[in-house]
């Protein structure tokens, strides 16, 4: 491993509902509601909910395109 490299934070490819909650500043009662209503797609790991990166990046690009508010 390069000094680079361990200097360089790594991006997650996936958070946990309430990290995602945090990163698209919304409350974890209405990401859990967008979860439950398939806005916003989950998968589990070892039994862990996670929303990958790519989901919260297409849920946050659809909303700029459409104008929409959030449910």
């Amino acid at each position: 491993m390069s000094f680079e490299e361990a200097q360089s934070p790594i991006t997650p490819l996936a958070y946990r509902p309430s990290e995602a909650a945090k990163l698209i500043n919304i409350s974890r009662s209405l990401l859990y509601r967008l979860m439950a209503e398939g806005e916003i797609p989950t998968f589990m790991v070892a039994g862990c909910r996670l929303i990958s990166r790519r989901a919260i990046e297409e849920y946050i690009s659809t909303r700029e395109q459409t104008g929409q508010q959030a449910a």
